[in-house]
């Protein structure tokens, strides 16, 4: 711990004093579990030349090394704290490199994490205030990644995490400090204790703690796409491969157990931005994928080799859905005409030949699922509408409007004749978000869900009764799956595009959900509570894949990487 004493002791304590709040005090949006009764608002003081120069002056007598070294942090809080220190080392003739960590990449122009150059210095990391510890984990992921992708220069090592206040004992930030990094701070929650306040020790609900994982092993694509930020194709699961797809083009057929590539199959004109590959899906032997071309594929799941290909459509952006019993594949295709924009066609499997088609006045972009005992298609369109079309001869069953825009699949309770669907609002300007449970035979509302903002594109999970999804307003929520009541939801403390996954953790089932900042986040299924989060370096916006199997999660990110993680 640094030490502080005298006059700067007693300033810097009244000025944090001074951001200090209480929820009776002030309204604080609060969605922990159990929830926060108070916080530090950091942000009223860390600009404060008088802070700074208390912070500044410490840090260079009592943290500082004597050899050279650079300075990073997270946005935002860490930012003032570099500029600080690296405006003082000008003034004492030490030239320290500066940079600090976005969140989550940036969304436009180079689109990068890391603002900034590492040089070789080893690397001191900064915050205001630390409570789990998992922002500094992060960052040190980060740096490790430019690390490895840097091969030209040499990056330096994270020596030291320094911060003004730590809220736990030292014993919960051992899993840093445990990698030879020295942790530093200038206060405790001790140092507040005429607030109510003192320092905390672990705690096995903290919602940040670290799982512990191994990595199986990774699987990196080149040439990364980073915009658009929306899901990109989920990966296919068979017997003993995955099957994923990659941002230049190619599907590839990787071995579960290695990662190894067992074979590829290229789209000449892979790489267009306008255009998503769906999510493949696989039937008697052929693996059928819309590509960025506008075309629908089928491959051989043995050989990678094509079979067939449907040049029908303008673009593709849904994904198909297939029907082993009936032999069809049904994909949504959509076009440029005016009233015509949509349709769905129903080819036979092997062959490619289409069987039926059903003209929507709208594009398609959300998934196709089939019903096996009704043998029903149910999808929604952009108009929105959500149809039921029969499976055998492609005449309408049902159709049902709804307030948003589907970009994800219709999730189905077969024991309660359900079907759940949720989307992006039609209604822009409003920012309502709406789940529908519709009946499964007649597409009557059985209850309609809208205590959320800025819609989702969350395929809904059941499980055990419940329906579980995560929104643009960075909450995960859980319903009850027959009358739609609200049983939890939580903070996911970034925006959200991928879907929820069941996995298990020590025997027993858990939610997993991934989101923007690259955490995926752990919970237990009936009441909500918080397992525990693993920190990954890149946005995660797709759904992550247990293997029951082998026990391992199949976790893709934005940067077209695969990773195969043990849970331990």
């Amino acid at each position: 711990m640094g030490k502080i004493t005298g006059d700067d002791y007693i300033k810097l304590k009244d000025l944090i004093t001074g951001s200090f709040t209480y929820t009776q005090n002030e309204e604080i949006t609060n969605l922990e579990n159990p929830p926060k009764s108070w916080l530090f608002d950091f942000k009223k003081v860390c600009l404060r030349g008088d802070f700074l120069q208390i912070w500044t002056k410490h840090f260079w007598e009592e943290m500082a090394p004597a050899s050279n070294f650079q300075v990073g942090g997270l946005e935002v809080g860490a930012i003032p704290l570099i500029t600080a220190i690296t405006l003082e080392g000008h003034r004492r003739g030490r030239d320290v490199n500066g940079f600090f960590v976005r969140k989550s990449r940036k969304k436009s122009g180079l689109m990068d994490q890391l603002e900034g150059t590492l040089n070789s210095n080893p690397i001191i990391l900064v915050d205001d205030m630390v409570n789990s510890g998992g922002s500094f984990a992060k960052q040190i992921a980060i740096i490790e990644a430019e690390r490895q992708k840097l091969t030209e220069r040499k990056i330096g090592e994270v020596m030291m995490l320094c911060t003004v206040i730590t809220f736990r004992e030292r014993v919960c930030y051992e899993y840093l400090t445990g990698q030879d990094i020295i942790m530093k701070t200038i206060l405790t929650l001790d140092d507040f204790k005429h607030l109510g306040l003192a320092t905390m020790g672990p705690v096995s609900d903290n919602p940040k703690k670290n799982i512990g994982v191994q990595v199986i092993w990774k699987h990196r694509a080149n040439n990364p796409i980073y915009s658009p930020i929306i899901p990109k194709a989920e990966l296919l699961v068979l017997e003993k491969n995955l099957v994923f797809t990659t941002d230049e083009g190619f599907v590839r057929c990787l071995s579960k157990d290695t990662g190894e590539l067992n074979w590829q199959y290229q789209i000449v004109l892979g790489r267009k931005k306008r255009d998503l590959f769906s999510t493949p899906v696989y039937c008697a032997g052929q693996i059928i994928f819309g590509g960025r071309d506008s075309n629908l594929y089928a491959i051989s799941a043995e050989t990678g080799r094509r079979s067939w290909v449907c040049y029908e459509a303008d673009w593709i952006q849904g994904s198909p859905a297939t029907s082993p019993e009936l032999n069809l594949v049904f994909a949504p295709l959509s076009f440029g005409l005016f009233k015509r924009q949509g349709k769905v066609v129903a080819l036979d499997v092997i062959t490619g030949e289409i069987k039926w088609e059903y003209g929507i006045p709208a594009p398609l972009r959300g998934g196709i699922s089939y019903e096996t005992k009704c043998q029903l298609i149910i999808f929604g369109a952009d108009d929105g509408t959500v149809y039921a079309l029969d499976a055998r001869t492609g005449s309408l069953r049902w159709q049902q409007t709804a307030p948003f825009l589907s970009v994800s699949f219709p999730t189905i309770s077969y024991p309660t004749n359900t079907v759940f669907l949720t989307g992006t609002p039609l209604d822009i300007k409003s920012g309502i978000g709406h789940l529908l449970a519709l009946d499964l035979k007649t597409g009557t509302l059985k209850f309609t869900f809208k205590d959320f903002q800025f819609g989702s594109f969350s395929t809904p999970l059941l499980f055990a009764n419940k329906l579980y999804f995560a929104a643009l307003d960075k909450q995960i929520y859980a319903l009850d799956a027959v009358t739609g009541q609200l049983l939890w939801q939580r903070d996911l403390e970034a925006r959200c595009f991928a879907s929820p996954a069941l996995v298990k953790i020590n025997d027993a089932w858990a939610i997993c959900i991934g989101a923007n900042n690259g955490r995926l986040s752990f919970f237990e299924p009936d009441q909500g509570i918080p397992l525990g989060v693993i920190n990954l370096t890149e946005r995660l916006l797709n759904k992550s894949v247990y293997d029951s199997e082998i026990n391992n999660l199949f976790v893709v990110t934005q940067a077209n990487e695969l990773l195969a993680i043990k849970l331990t």
